[in-house]
C-alpha cells in the first residue's frame, strides 16, 4: 500500500498596504495523509461532519486523478490540522493543495 504526508502552510494576503497583492506562508501546518486501500473511502482527524466525499482535500484528490485519467481507489485519509478555521489563513486551501498533491 502506498502511504505519503503533504504539509501545507497557513497563508495570509492581509498585509498592510500589499492587501491581496502580497502574501507569505506561516508557521502553522496541516498535515495530510493518503494510504491506498482495497476500497472505500476513510476519513479521520477532523469532525464527523468532515468525513464524507464532499471533503475538500477528498474533492481534490479526485479531481486530480480524474484530469489524468486514473481510477480512484480506496484511500485512507488522515488529517492533523493546526490550522484554525474562519480566520482567513487558507485552512479550506491547504486542504484543496494537500489533496491536489495527495
Amino acid at each position: 500500500m502506498k502511504r505519503v504526508t503533504i504539509r501545507v502552510p497557513a497563508t495570509t494576503a492581509n498585509l498592510g498596504p500589499g492587501f491581496d497583492a502580497f502574501g507569505c506562508a506561516l508557521s502553522l501546518y496541516t498535515d495530510v495523509t493518503f494510504e491506498e486501500t482495497d476500497a472505500g473511502l476513510e476519513i479521520t482527524g477532523c469532525d464527523e461532519a468532515y468525513t464524507g466525499p464532499d471533503n475538500l482535500a477528498y474533492t481534490a484528490y479526485c479531481a486530480v486523478l480524474g484530469t489524468l485519467s486514473e481510477e480512484v481507489r480506496g484511500v485512507k485519509i488522515h488529517i492533523d490540522a493546526h490550522i484554525p478555521i474562519c480566520r482567513g489563513l487558507g485552512s479550506s486551501a491547504a486542504l484543496l493543495v494537500a489533496g491536489a498533491m495527495g
